[in-house]
């Protein structure tokens, strides 16, 4: 159980971001790096799927995890989009994400660096 201060600070942030969208900040979704245990790999559909509940289009929240993050990140010239020569690192679901995001939680296969891996190899 989250303690009730935690709780409304939870809140007061997405109420922030919410904000900060509105008025025309560029939001970058959540690392899925699994950098500490209370943010373990594999949380990114659930920022993008949030980002869409506080008031992104689906194709905002994809964007923030994607193109958004790579320009951010000063990598935006080999990753962040599907196009020649950029790098080959792409996640497959099932269903289309920018008609409902949860599809996101449904992979079913995973490319990176141009070659198909299985769970082992992402250590997961």
């Amino acid at each position: 159980m989250i303690p009730p201060y935690v709780a409304e600070r939870i809140e007061q942030r997405w109420a922030n971001f919410a904000r900060m969208h509105r008025v025309g900040v560029r939001l970058v979704c959540c690392s899925d790096a699994g950098v500490i245990q209370r943010k373990p790999h594999g949380v990114l559909p659930w920022g993008i799927i949030h980002l869409a509940s506080i008031g992104l289009a689906n194709v905002e929240a994809l964007a923030s995890a994607t193109t958004v993050a790579a320009e951010a990140c000063g990598v935006a010239d080999r990753k962040g989009r599907i196009a020649a020569g950029y790098d080959a690192d792409l996640v497959a679901v099932a269903g289309n994400p920018l008609h409902q995001l949860e599809a996101l939680l449904d992979v079913r296969a995973v490319i990176r660096m141009g070659r198909l891996v299985g769970p082992e190899q992402l250590g997961i």
